[in-house]
């Protein structure tokens, strides 16, 4: 992982990890003006852990901006899921991760991170890609302020997650190459009508 300060100015960055149980652990980072910190192992070197959680980075003044970059390495293979910056805090609003895939070739992740400080039951509903026939449901029984993740394993092709979440959460899909272990990150869209 990268953390860049385009900026032209020093900051610190607070670093808040969140297991599956929603323990949060707070670490700082230091970014002098231009500076890029690159990390092998980011969690066991902020936070000497490793396995699962969500992560957040924030800068006490909201004009500091920095970019966050992430590839993993597992058992010696390096496999890349680019995770964009989220702007604005998850809602209870439905939101929708679109074009999973679950066969042979490709395997669908799918997961949420409560955002709020109560148990957050969060029902995941699998789509095909006609949008009319329901191939599979799944929950997601959050902690407050924990993140998980499950497997999708329902074969589907093009379709689509629908997250129903009680409370505030930030949910995605990731689907992930069975050859390679690449994944490519779908940040749920939330809509209300």
């Amino acid at each position: 992982m990268a953390l860049f300060n385009p900026t032209s100015s020093s900051f610190v960055v607070t670093v808040s990890r969140f297991d599956g149980a929603g323990v949060k652990r707070t670490a700082t980072i230091t970014l002098a003006a231009g500076e890029l910190k690159t990390y092998t192992n980011f969690l066991d070197a902020v936070f000497q852990f490793s396995g699962g959680g969500a992560v957040t980075f924030q800068s006490p003044d909201s004009n500091k901006r920095f970019i966050v970059s992430t590839e993993v390495r597992t058992g010696g293979t390096r496999f890349n899921t680019t995770i964009p910056a989220l702007e604005f805090a998850g809602s209870n609003s439905p939101s929708f991760s679109a074009g999973i895939t679950v066969d042979a070739s490709s395997r669908t992740n799918v997961g949420c991170f409560n955002q709020s400080s109560v148990p957050n039951p969060i029902k995941v509903t699998v789509f095909d890609n006609s949008g009319t026939q329901m191939v599979g449901t799944l929950n997601l029984n959050l902690a407050a302020n924990a993140w998980g993740q499950a497997p999708v394993t329902a074969v589907v092709s093009g379709g689509y997650v629908r997250f129903e979440p009680t409370e505030a959460a930030v949910c995605y899909a990731v689907v992930v190459d069975n050859g390679t272990n690449d994944g490519r990150f779908i940040s749920a869209a939330e809509y209300r009508p």
